[in-house]
């Protein structure tokens, strides 16, 4: 089926004993995105976002490297130039999500670069996790994490759409275990990504008259820089507490650091996030969600469960684990 033009097709197609008429077979084609597409031939293009470091370049150095133009989102020149040095294929501009006039300009330049071919992949993976108690976690930064790993997402997705519409492209989004299960302390990245199950699961319902799949990748801890720097910014922040509560919540927030060091230790990598983006991506019919490692399909699996056990459960295992 690859590459032919079904809107040429004029004979009956025989499938066991049912002859499909020729119209039923374009509207199939049109359903698993595949009408009218030489592979072989076009350039796909794909905008990922957060791709300075981490699973974003892993992301971007796996799409490159698998024939994939890839235009890469990123808020330094720093890390455009260590870009353009992995791939030639990689066209790093930069892209703060949060910054609209920024979105505007990187829709301008990746209109003009991919043509009437437009986006065959929107990858939106840019995100900050900072882990701080709730009741004194400062409001700026919860709007700050909103504001980069919900409302940016939105709004990049918004500008992009009509270029995925012209390259009868699909939207991936980067979740996470955490959209299922929240630990404590991270109040407002679990509701971040708890946000984002809802805006995949909205648009995927709002987007399927066209047939333009939206699809969640949901990595549990992976070994990438945002929890280190997290962990730092929420060590600035406990720095500023009062006394009475640094001695209230130190135990419980230094039990939770070994927590995840200790995840850490085992955590797969970002291009395990990679390949899963690239699955996503070449698949006929992708999954609505691909979890990446144990922990994530953990998470799924401990939502089925009563919440009381659950909580039992979380406590439990963190303890067990800041006696070793």
């Amino acid at each position: 089926m690859r590459g032919a033009n079904f809107q040429s097709l004029e004979l009956p197609i025989i499938r066991g004993n049912y002859i499909a008429p020729p119209a039923l077979i374009r509207e199939e084609c049109r359903r698993f995105n595949m009408e009218d597409r030489n592979v072989a031939s076009t350039q796909k293009n794909v905008l990922v976002t957060g791709a300075s470091s981490g699973i974003g370049r892993s992301i971007a150095v796996r799409l490159a490297n698998a024939g994939w133009q890839v235009f890469a989102g990123v808020r330094s020149e720093k890390s455009a130039a260590e870009l353009r040095t992995l791939h030639e294929a990689i066209r790093p501009l930069t892209l703060d999500i949060t910054d609209s006039g920024q979105i505007s300009a990187a829709k301008k330049i990746i209109g003009e670069a991919a043509g009437a071919n437009g986006l065959q992949a929107l990858v939106n993976n840019a995100g900050i996790a900072v882990a701080a108690p709730q009741e004194h976690q400062p409001v700026e930064l919860v709007r700050r994490i909103f504001e980069t790993n919900v409302i940016g997402h939105m709004a990049v997705t918004q500008a992009f759409l009509p270029l995925i519409r012209a390259g009868n492209g699909r939207i991936v989004f980067i979740g996470s275990g955490a959209g299922f299960i929240a630990l404590p302390f991270f109040t407002a990245y679990a509701a971040s990504k708890f946000a984002i199950e809802g805006v995949t699961d909205s648009l995927r319902r709002e987007l399927r008259p066209w047939h333009i799949p939206v699809i969640n990748v949901e990595p549990g801890t992976i070994k990438t820089p945002i929890l280190d720097k997290g962990f730092r910014e929420a060590e600035g922040i406990f720095s500023g507490l009062p006394a009475e509560a640094r001695e209230r919540y130190d135990a419980s927030f230094q039990i939770l650091r070994q927590v995840l060091d200790h995840e850490l230790q085992a955590a797969p990598l970002p291009e395990s996030v990679a390949v899963a983006v690239q699955i996503a991506l070449d698949a006929r019919r992708p999954k609505h969600r691909y979890p990446v490692g144990t922990e994530a399909w953990l998470a799924r699996t401990l939502r089925l469960l009563p919440t009381r056990l659950v909580d039992v459960m979380i406590a439990t295992w963190h303890s067990s684990i800041a006696k070793k």
